[in-house]
């Protein structure tokens, strides 16, 4: 069914691709899809320095998650088991404002 339906169909996506590449060469692109994107002032300012204009580190994703991951929930024993948490940094406060979180998830 699929190899009949793309044979079918394949002289409609070969011209959606001629027509493609008549808009890029109208728009001023080359054979390539597009053109690799100018980086603002800011963002090469912030790649070099690795910190933003808040004096906050520059993070991915993962190293971002890694730093999350350092807050803790530790039971006290004399206060009959309560969780007492991690004071978060001020960048892992301001992540979890961010998506509307708190850090004492699932603790009271």
């Amino acid at each position: 069914m699929d190899v009949v339906f793309n044979l079918a169909h394949a002289p409609a996506a070969g011209a959606h691709a001629v027509q493609g590449r008549r808009l890029r060469r109208r728009q001023g692109c080359s054979a390539q899809p597009c053109r690799p994107a100018r980086r603002s002032p800011p963002a090469l300012a912030k790649d070099a320095t690795k910190y933003t204009p808040g004096g906050q580190p520059v993070h991915s994703l993962a190293t971002l998650l890694d730093d999350l991951a350092t807050i803790a929930a530790n039971r006290i024993q004399p206060a009959a088991g309560l969780p007492g948490f991690t004071t978060p940094t001020p960048l892992q406060r301001r992540a979890f404002e961010l998506v509307r979180v708190s850090h004492r998830l699932g603790h009271a």
